[in-house]
């Protein structure tokens, strides 16, 4: 039902455009048929093609054929054959046709189309496709001219100069006036009639045109016609520009066909040049005014928006805070206990980055610093004072590793292996470790108000309780309590939101002594690092530090006060867990017991083939020489790819499992494990000294360094293990249970 009056709007609009392209075109070729090789300063016909696509879109274009055919087989000169008459216009009709296409796709593409008058830069682009457009019309009506017609080819740079200059300058003028324009300019129709007014009377004064008594003056004051187009430009828009334009190019066309004017005295073709560079300058100033004028009203009109919906906004808020103002008082100090923790947040990020940066080198030294010392210390031949030497020199590494551990479970990035475990066991066992640790005067008291599970590394829970307890253990010389509570409470919104903790189970452990208390310009900086009230030489100031980047690591919070003679009290916060199951308690009881691989180190037969991928080069020495002293047979490799062409060199299948640093230059240990599996399922063992490296490693397959000879065979002998009673899971015992350690 749609596709009939579709079909008519299209066929009135190609029949409409070939009468106007043929009426316009006539009117200019008569106006100049004297003129041999010009037709006028300005082609209309070409402008209103343009014009025409751009608003009715490109099926029309049959319109731009038909009128340039018919008006060319009326003027087209031609002294030969009937060929020729019908080649010649059909050419050149085929060239206006495709000249204004390629001009409109260009405009549509490159100066957003009907937006062209939008932004100066758009009218820049509007100029640049209409010029490059031209040149094809000009290009084959040379050829129809010079090839078919009488016209001598010594004439083509004129010609084609003229076709092309005519063309653009007919699209520049015409084409604004069917293009969008300001809103503001759009409504001033009366200062805009009145301004053509003046600009048909000012021609008047020119070029003698159109009262004949009038011959205009012989100075060159035609650059006076601007004055009106910049007029139009700043205050009537691009349409505007164009009609001022257009009726200023037919007062001098016709002043110059009939000598009139301030060109008269010229020669037509230099007058037409002539008009042609005033045509061009007035309508780029107006166009590119009007342009620049537009955007600058368009980026007023949004500023005032903005300032409007700003203005409403900042009265809304203003309501809103007039509203708020008494409960943000009593925030102020919650926002203010939140800046000094972000504050502590920030530090130990800092002293993350430093210790994470050395973690891995630093452990990699201390790994080969210990191994060797520990050879030395074993070498039957060395003297007592060697010997003596290298235990120093092995505590010293074991104390700088510790250092090394304090740094990182201070920023929250030490490795750790959590499991749930009762706080309430874990504080009886660390009772009994403390309790030889403090003087008789001071009293031990421990009180738990049902079970507490938590989740968390028991080693490093062992740690927190123990600086906790030897902090006030050093608060009580004269003597006093240490007081230890524990049980849970469900947080509600109020109190979680004071903690800084989310809302649910919570369990809380008290610390409590009973000394002389934190001074109160002490208490907020006492979970910094390195900070320390003790002599110097009595402490590294990591205590409390360390102690709240491992409560903190395992998701809680730990909180210090101390009121005016009541000594201080440390509250540990951590989630509450569900209790395990017994088979799950069995196995963490058997993993702390075992090490990372939660199995007994069993006997491993010697025949078993190690693959040690490691970059540096004395930790990969010192392996292959604990491996082999253990019974196994190594192959190392420097990195990654080194340790993939040795696997594919000795063969995947013989190899049992793959001994790896997480991180190394090229291939890294996961990505080498991930290639080597997809051949054979082998098992792996992970090396790392810093836990934001291991990425994705499961834990229990993870060796952190630095770690000992000693420890690194039983690790292996460990993997291995847990990978026999795997495959015997699945496939069952063979040959009379005697099965190869697999994956």
């Amino acid at each position: 039902m749609g596709g009939k009056p579709a079909l008519t709007r299209t066929l009135a609009g190609i029949v409409g455009l070939a009468l106007a392209y043929f009426g316009t075109g006539w009117f200019a070729l008569h106006v100049a048929a004297n003129i041999p090789g010009n037709v006028s300063a300005l082609w209309p016909p070409a402008g209103i093609a343009l014009a025409a696509v751009l608003l009715l879109g490109h099926r029309v274009w049959p319109g731009i054929l038909v009128g340039s055919i018919a008006l060319n087989v009326i003027f087209f000169p031609v002294t030969g054959s009937g060929v020729a008459r019908v080649l010649g216009p059909a050419l050149i009709g085929l060239g206006s046709s495709a000249e204004v296409l390629l001009a409109s796709v260009l405009v549509e593409r490159c100066a957003a189309g009907r937006a062209a008058l939008a932004t100066p830069g758009r009218v820049m682009k509007l100029v640049a496709s209409v010029a490059v457009a031209s040149a094809v019309a000009a290009v084959t009506g040379l050829v129809a001219t010079a090839g078919l017609g009488p016209m001598p080819w010594k004439l083509a740079p004129g010609f084609v100069a003229t076709w092309w200059v005519g063309d653009a300058v007919g699209m520049l003028v015409v084409t604004p006036l069917v293009l969008e324009t300001d809103a503001h300019a759009s409504g001033r129709k009366r200062e805009a009639l009145v301004m053509l007014a003046g600009t048909l009377a000012l021609g008047q004064l020119i070029v003698g045109r159109p009262l004949p008594s009038h011959f205009g003056p012989e100075m060159p004051v035609s650059w006076l016609l601007v004055l009106p187009a910049v007029w139009a430009g700043l205050r009537l828009g691009g349409r505007v520009v164009a009609a001022q334009t257009l009726l200023v190019h037919l007062l001098l066309s016709w002043a110059a066909f009939d000598r009139r004017g301030p060109f008269g005295a010229l020669e037509p073709t230099t007058a037409l040049a002539i008009t042609d560079a005033l045509l061009v300058s007035m309508q780029l100033t107006g166009l590119l005014l009007a342009s620049a004028t537009a955007r600058a009203q368009r980026s007023h009109d949004e500023l005032e928006d903005a300032r409007r919906s700003l203005e409403r906004k900042v009265e809304a808020r203003t309501r809103s805070l007039e509203d708020a103002n008494a409960a943000l008082k009593q925030e102020v100090a919650t926002r203010e206990q939140l800046g000094a923790r972000l504050v502590e947040a920030q530090k130990r990020e800092a002293l993350g980055r430093l210790a994470g940066g050395i973690a891995h080198d630093f452990n990699n030294l201390l790994t080969v610093i210990g191994w060797e010392a520990a050879n030395i210390e074993a070498a039957p031949e060395v003297s007592e004072t060697t010997r003596d030497a290298a235990l120093a020199i092995r505590t010293t590494s074991t104390r700088a590793s510790e250092l090394t551990r304090q740094l990182l479970a201070v920023a929250r990035r030490q490795p750790v292996r959590p499991r749930v475990v009762e706080l309430g066991a874990v504080v009886a066992a660390v009772s009994r470790l403390v309790r030889p640790l403090l003087p008789r005067d001071v009293d031990l008291e421990v009180q738990q108000d049902g079970t507490c599970h938590v989740e968390i590394d028991p080693t490093q829970l062992d740690q927190v309780l123990l600086n906790l307890a030897i902090n006030a253990r050093d608060a009580m010389p004269d003597g006093g309590t240490l007081a230890v509570t524990m049980g849970t409470r469900e947080l509600d919104a109020a109190l979680a939101t004071e903690l800084g903790l989310s809302e649910g189970a919570w369990v809380w452990c008290r610390v409590r002594d009973t000394g002389d208390g934190i001074p109160p310009d002490v208490l907020p900086r006492i979970f910094e690092p390195f900070f320390s009230t003790k002599p110097s030489g009595s402490g590294s100031g990591l205590g409390l530090s360390t102690a709240a980047g491992i409560v903190e690591q395992a998701g809680g919070l730990l909180t210090a006060a101390s009121p005016p003679g009541e000594g201080a009290t440390f509250t540990l916060w951590l989630p509450r867990a569900d209790a395990p199951s017994t088979a799950a308690s069995d196995r963490e009881s058997s993993t702390s017991l075992t090490g990372p691989s939660g199995v007994a180190p069993p006997d491993v037969p010697g025949s078993l083939t190690i693959l040690v991928a490691e970059d540096e080069e004395l930790i990969r020495k010192l392996l292959v020489r604990a491996l082999e002293r253990g019974g196994f047979h190594v192959l190392s490799a420097a990195d990654g790819e080194e340790a993939l062409a040795l696997a594919h060199r000795h063969g995947i299948d013989h190899i049992d499992l793959v001994l790896t640093d997480v991180r190394m230059p090229g291939i890294e240990g996961p990505e080498l494990v991930r290639r080597l599996r997809e051949s054979k399922p082998v098992p792996a063992l992970y090396m790392s000294g810093f836990i934001d490296q291991v990425g994705d490693v499961p834990r229990e397959d993870l060796l952190a360094k630095p770690f000992g000879m000693e420890e690194a065979v039983r690790a292996v002998r460990a993997v291995l293990a847990r990978s026999a009673r795997s495959a015997r899971r699945h496939t069952g015992p063979r040959d009379g249970g005697n099965v190869r350690p697999g994956p």
